[in-house]
């Protein structure tokens, strides 16, 4: 169906505050302004239709607008960013949701006296934001959706008080909400989620998962409600709560609101964007109502009059106010007819209307098809047929206008003619042929005289069928059609007519052309045997052939297989006269009268174009034997060759075969041979070569080989033993020997044996032995053995043992000392101190003084002797691990007898027993135990009868061994002097034990003389 938007008024109003003068928009006389609003977010028809209440989220105000002319009549203002309205039956009531945060209200609105009755707060919503309302069918409940992403809810609003009677939590956004025609259901768009159905008698909600569901409405006749998903409407069955699943509508743009009209018959879909327009529905059919969409940018709200289901206000663009009116279908469509019989290009045909559409238009447009296609610029009552509709049905729609009306719903298309028939030529005469049918002639074709209209072509047969690309009034005949017979066809053409062909009588057959002059034949190359002769076109046949073929005789004798423009002249031919004839080849052409010939002198002999190339094999001494190769054969290649030695430039007797044997005449001197090539019917001279040995003959060598090994072990004063094994021949008088370090000749070393001295320490060792025999090259049997591995420094045959004497205490030194020393004596000893088994850095002299850093560390030292040419390693000792290194403090340096001190101790083996005692004569002070790190702390009471002076508080192990000692100054304890302030009172501090058994087993222990056993290190570490 061929749609024509018809919008029959439309409106533009942009409103603001009230009383404000309306002006004309200058483009649009039928478009109004009003200054200052930017948000009309809804737009109320009242129930008469007589008023239009606007929804201004920018003034915070109601207005009430006359809906003939225009103006604001009344406003009221509300509370913050009002969203959407819903009025009631009678009129009397406006119900305003307000999409704010901060003011959640719902404003009533008494319509007579344009003042607000009150304002609803839901107090149960929490965060949720009034976005929608709708009154139920009775009036008795407003409805209001609340919108929070992620949460949303409804209250229920009593009309008969205006308290909200019950909050249903939804759990998402509400975007719309409807009623269902008996009041019995509620529906309500969760945005993300669905469409609910409510009770309203129970508010128990059922959820239909509708995700891309946005908006709807219900219809106001019908059990339905309009869904918009995304871009499908769909429909829901309010008897079954369910959607129907083979309904669904298609709308262009994302849905902002959805409308019917009062008497259900049309639904409106709005889209709020730049792109946005009004889709209309056939509610009956759920179908588009077959009307184009009007374009109204950023639609917001939309109200259908009550009393005409056509008339449309719909908020824009956030302060336009659009009035449209939807045409109307027409009831039947034009009925129109084309009478002709015999149609052909240039008859003119007439529209006939034998139906008028209902109702009757004030007129008709017309539109003209050749085909399917339509006739360009034909859109009157008549048409004239063109040319390109030969063979083609024609009709005419036509299509009725009357204002308020789609066109297209009455338009009618008349029945297809009878296809349109080409007109005929009234000459078509047939054609002749001139010229020569022979081949390389032209043949013309003589069309007659036809209509002025013809345009002609033409196409060339032979033997009755096409030739290709022969389609001019001319035609060059080519050698592949001798023995046809020529035709032509003629084919006349022109715009309206019937194409006509009309072919010729025959000509022929084609017959074959002769050539008018035969070649001018050179002959080039050499006439000797070896040689070829080419046969040269200096002067080309006429007409130009395509080739030539060619025949060699031999004293005017064909020679079998030579038909090449070359030949080859072989033994056989020396002495002959060669003669050759060329003859012209060229398709459709007699060659036998156009033969060029051309002879040779007579035959000689061949000559060699390249020599052979030599080499002479073989050892260039006494006793060996040379032979000459052939490496490259001579051009053209020899059957066999002759031999000629020669001794400088004298010829050796009897010298004529490939190879020659040296002897000792030969000694010295430069030996060269001639060899010459041999080949049927070709001058040998002309290829002989001679090649010289270059270099005088030298002495004999030696023949096998001797095996020389090397006995012993590479080190520093170990003998090393030359051992020779096979032999050479001839048998030698004698051998020499040389040693060899890394190569170099070892001066002296001519003996069987050797012994490595420092120098040679790092050096690989061979050794050479050459046999001795007079006439003959002695290197030419030399020998020399695998290299030793290097040279290895020598091991000391006896060790460094060492002990180590001190205590293992921080403050201490410890002193190594030698008790064994290194065999043979080295010139001097180097000492590195471990700790734990690692190096100290630069405890590299005979003692170490142990520091904090080496507290609970085991100190060792490893003495390593020095000597060139020894492995100081094999020498070297380490001693026996010292105790644990111990820290011993005291928390006074000088302490009065009978007052208390600090003991503290750390690098001790944890959860050892050490008992504490005081020197000189000895008191044990108490005993302690070593926490998990190794330490301890504690005081101890220094017994008042101490004497004064220097003492030590020495720290003894479980096995009584002296482990730490430090020094600590005692003064005598003044007369009846209380405890000082270095007295600890309360830290359970042990008494000195006096008993003469302690102290007798005290000192027995002794000072503990750290010496370690000693031990021989023979590896490295």
């Amino acid at each position: 169906m061929h749609l024509r938007r018809a919008v029959a008024a439309l409106f533009v109003v942009v409103l603001a505050a009230a009383g404000v003068a309306v002006t004309p928009r200058a483009a649009d006389a039928a478009s109004f302004y009003f200054s200052g609003t930017t948000s009309l977010r809804d737009v109320v028809f009242s129930p008469d239709g007589d008023t239009a209440y606007l929804i201004d989220s920018s003034a915070n105000k109601v207005l009430f607008v006359d809906v003939s002319t225009k103006e604001v009549m009344n406003s009221v203002s509300v509370n913050a960013s009002p969203q959407e309205g819903a009025i009631s039956a009678d009129g009397s009531r406006l119900y305003v949701a307000h999409y704010n945060g901060s003011r959640p209200w719902t404003t009533v609105i008494n319509t007579a006296t344009a003042a607000v009755v009150t304002t609803v707060n839901d107090t149960s919503r929490g965060e949720e934001v009034p976005y929608t309302v709708e009154l139920n069918p009775a009036g008795t409940q407003a409805w209001v959706g609340n919108y929070k992403y992620n949460a949303g809810s409804i209250s229920v609003i009593s009309t008969a008080n205006n308290t909200v009677v019950k909050h249903i939590d939804i759990g998402a956004a509400v975007t719309s909400l409807a009623f269902s025609r008996d009041g019995a259901y509620a529906y309500a768009t969760a945005d993300g989620v669905g469409v609910y159905v409510i009770s309203t008698s129970t508010y128990t909600k059922t959820l239909i998962s509708l995700t891309t569901a946005r908006r709807l409405a219900a219809s106001p006749t019908q059990n339905k409600v309009y869904v918009a998903a995304s871009t499908t409407l769909r429909v829901l069955d309010t008897t079954t709560n369910a959607l129907t699943s083979d309904t669904s509508m298609t709308i262009t743009i994302s849905t902002s609101r959805i409308a019917f009209a009062a008497d259900g018959s049309l639904a409106y879909v709005i889209g709020n964007s730049s792109s946005g327009q009004i889709e209309v529905f056939d509610t009956e059919n759920d179908e588009s109502a077959g009307v184009e969409p009007v374009p109204v940018s950023f639609a917001t709200g939309i109200s259908v009059d009550p009393g005409d289901s056509r008339h449309l206000l719909v908020v824009t663009g956030g302060s336009t106010l659009t009035e449209t009116t939807i045409p109307r279908a027409f009831e039947s469509a034009a009925v129109v007819t084309v009478d002709a019989e015999v149609i052909r290009p240039g008859t003119v045909l007439t529209a006939t209307i034998d139906e008028e559409a209902e109702p009757t238009p004030t007129s008709y447009t017309y539109q003209w098809y050749v085909g399917e296609v339509a006739a360009t610029g034909a859109t009157s009552s008549t048409f004239t047929v063109p040319s390109s509709a030969i063979g083609k049905k024609i009709t005419v729609t036509a299509t009725p206008v009357l204002d308020g009306y789609v066109s297209a719903t009455g338009a009618g298309t008349s029945s297809p003619t009878s296809e349109v028939k080409a007109n005929k030529f009234s000459a078509t005469p047939t054609p002749t042929i001139t010229g020569t049918p022979t081949v390389d002639q032209t043949l013309t074709a003589v069309p007659g005289t036809w209509d002025s209209a013809a345009t002609l072509s033409y196409a060339w047969y032979a033997g009755g069928e096409p030739i290709a690309n022969a389609t001019s009034s001319t035609f060059t005949v080519p050698a592949a059609l001798v023995g046809s017979t020529i035709t032509v066809k003629v084919t006349g053409k022109a715009t309206g007519y019937e194409t006509t062909t009309v072919e010729s009588t025959g000509v022929g057959p084609v017959a074959t052309a002769a050539f008018t002059r035969a070649p001018v034949v050179t002959l080039t190359g050499n006439a000797r045997v070896g040689g070829t002769l080419t046969a040269v076109v200096s002067t080309a046949a006429s007409p130009t052939p395509t080739s030539y073929s060619y025949r060699w005789l031999l004293d005017d004798e064909p020679i079998t297989g030579a038909t090449s423009t070359s030949l080859a002249l072989t033994p056989g031919m020396l002495g002959g006269v060669v003669t050759v004839e060329v003859t012209p080849v060229r398709a459709g052409y007699t060659s036998s009268d156009a033969v060029g010939e051309v002879s040779s002198a007579e035959v000689a002999k061949g000559v060699f174009s390249a020599k052979p190339e030599l080499r002479i094999d073989g050892t260039r001494a006494v006793g060996e034997t040379l032979s000459v190769a052939v490496t490259s054969g001579s051009t053209p290649s020899a059957t066999s060759y002759s031999y000629q030695w020669f001794t400088g430039d004298e010829p050796i007797d009897g010298a004529t075969g490939s190879s020659l044997e040296l002897t000792a005449t030969h000694l010295g001197s430069t030996i060269s041979v001639a060899v010459t090539p041999v080949r049927e019917a070709y001058d040998g001279t002309t290829g002989t070569s001679r090649i010289s040995t270059t270099t005088t003959i030298g002495a004999g060598s030696f023949t096998g080989d001797l095996a020389v090994s090397i006995e012993g072990t590479a080190a520093v004063a170990q003998t090393l033993t030359a051992s020779v094994a096979g032999g050479v021949s001839p048998t030698p008088t004698g051998y020499t020997v040389q040693w060899y370090s890394d190569g170099i000749a070892i001066d002296g070393a001519t003996s069987s044996e050797f012994t490595p001295s420092v120098e040679q320490l790092g050096t690989a060792i061979t050794v050479t032995v050459s046999p001795v025999l007079a006439g003959y090259d002695a290197a030419s049997g030399a020998a020399t053995s695998d290299p030793t591995s290097t040279v290895e420094k020598g091991a000391y045959t006896a060790g460094v043992e060492v002990e180590v004497a001190g205590v293992a205490q921080v403050g201490q030194t410890l002193t190594a000392t030698i008790t064994s020393f290194a065999e043979p004596a080295p010139t001097a000893y180097v000492y590195q101190w471990y700790a734990d088994g690692e190096p100290i850095e630069g405890a590299t002299g005979a003692s170490l003084d142990l520091t904090s850093e080496l507290s609970g560390a085991t100190i060792t030292v490893v003495v390593t002797p020095q000597l060139d040419g020894y492995d100081s390693e094999t020498g070297s000792g380490e001693s026996v691990p010292t105790a644990t290194v111990l820290t011993l403090t005291l928390s006074l340096s000088s302490a009065v007898a009978g007052k208390t001190v600090l003991v503290t101790g750390t690098g001790l083996e944890p959860g050892a027993v050490y008992t504490v005692v005081l020197h000189s004569d000895p008191v044990v002070l108490g005993t302690v135990t070593a926490d998990s790190t190794g330490a301890f702390s504690r005081t101890f009471a220094i017994p008042a009868g101490t004497p004064a002076g220097l003492h030590h508080v020495v720290l003894v192990d479980e096995g009584g061994v002296d482990r730490a000692t430090i020094a600590l100054t005692i003064s005598a304890a003044p007369a009846a002097a209380d405890a000082g302030e270095d007295e600890l009172g309360a830290t359970g501090v042990d008494n000195a034990i006096p008993t003469a058994a302690l102290a007798l087993a005290v000192l027995l222990l002794g000072v503990l003389l750290v010496r370690t056993r000693r031990r021989t290190v023979r590896a490295a570490r």
